[in-house]
C-alpha cells in the first residue's frame, strides 16, 4: 500500500518493452510493470511527463504487461504524454480505480486522460475532466478494450481530430450512470467517436457537446451495435447523432430532435 504522497516533477523511465519494440520513456509519474498490483491511495500525480518527441507513453501513471493495480481517491493531474495516455495508459493491464480525478492532463497523439490498449480498466465514481489529446480521444482512448464505467464524468476534453469526449475502435466498453458532457473535437464526434466498436450506455447523459465536422453528440461508424438504454441525447450542437454505417439500438432514451 502507498497512500497519501504527491509525485511531482517526474520524467519517467527509458525502458526496453517488448510490446514497443524499442525502447521507450514511460511512467512519469508510476509506472506499473510484471504483473504488478500495487494499492494506490490519496495520491497525488501532479505535473510529471514523458521525455522526448516520440514515444512516451502514461505522463501520469503506466500500466502493462498484466499489472492490475488498484487506485482509491488519487488526483491525477497536469501532466504531459509525449504520445498516448496524459493521465494513465494500459496495456495489457486491468487497473481498477474508485473515486479518481483524472484532470488537466494532455498527450500529444491519443488519450488525453485515459489510454487503453488490450485492457479492461474498471473505474469507478471517477472524475475524467478537462483533458485534451492533439489528436484523438480528449477524455477517453480505447483500442481493442473493453474499460467498464460507472457513475463517471467526462467533462470539458478536447480533440483535435476525432472524439472529444471518448475514442472507441474494436471496443466494447460499458457505462452506467456517466455524465458526457462539454467535450468538443475539430472533426467528428464531439462526445463519442465510434468505429468497429459495441459500446453498451445506460443511464448516461450526453449533452452540451460539439464537433466541426459530424456527430456533435455521437459519431457512429461500422460497428457490431451501439446499445443505448434510458438515456438522454440533448443539446448537442446541432447534430445529435451522426450514423454512418452499422447497427445502433436505443430503448427508453430522450433524443433532441428525435432518431429513426
Amino acid at each position: 500500500m502507498l497512500a497519501g504522497l504527491t509525485l511531482i516533477g517526474g520524467t519517467g523511465r527509458l525502458m526496453s518493452l517488448a510490446h514497443f519494440g524499442e525502447a521507450r520513456t514511460v511512467g512519469g509519474g508510476v509506472a506499473c510493470l510484471n504483473a504488478s498490483k500495487p494499492r494506490l491511495s490519496h495520491l497525488i500525480v501532479r505535473d510529471n511527463r514523458t521525455l522526448g518527441d516520440s514515444w512516451g507513453a502514461g505522463g501520469g501513471v503506466y500500466c502493462s504487461d498484466s499489472s492490475d493495480p488498484t487506485l482509491t481517491s488519487c488526483t491525477i493531474t497536469g501532466n504531459h504524454a509525449s504520445t498516448y495516455g496524459g493521465g494513465r495508459y494500459c496495456f495489457y493491464s486491468s487497473p481498477t480505480l474508485r473515486e479518481c480525478t483524472i484532470v488537466g492532463n494532455d498527450s500529444k497523439y491519443q488519450g488525453g486522460g485515459v489510454d487503453c490498449y488490450y485492457s479492461s480498466a474498471t473505474l469507478t465514481d471517477c472524475a475524467i475532466n478537462a483533458n485534451s489529446s492533439w489528436r484523438q480521444g480528449g477524455g477517453v482512448y480505447s483500442v481493442d478494450s473493453a474499460p467498464s464505467l460507472t457513475n463517471c464524468t467526462i467533462i470539458g476534453s478536447s480533440g483535435v481530430e476525432d472524439g472529444g469526449g471518448l475514442f472507441l475502435i474494436r471496443s466494447s466498453p460499458r457505462l452506467f450512470g456517466c455524465t458526457i458532457a462539454g467535450n468538443s473535437s475539430t472533426d467528428n464526434g464531439g462526445a463519442l467517436y465510434c468505429a468497429g466498436s459495441s459500446p453498451i450506455f445506460t443511464n448516461c447523459t450526453i449533452t452540451g457537446n460539439s464537433a466541426e465536422r459530424d456527430g456533435d453528440g455521437l459519431y457512429l461508424s461500422s460497428g457490431d451495435g451501439s446499445t443505448f438504454t434510458n438515456c438522454i441525447i440533448w443539446d448537442n450542437a446541432q447534430q445529435e447523432i451522426f450514423s454512418l454505417s452499422g447497427t445502433t439500438y436505443f430503448a427508453f432514451c430522450d433524443i433532441e430532435g428525435g432518431w429513426e
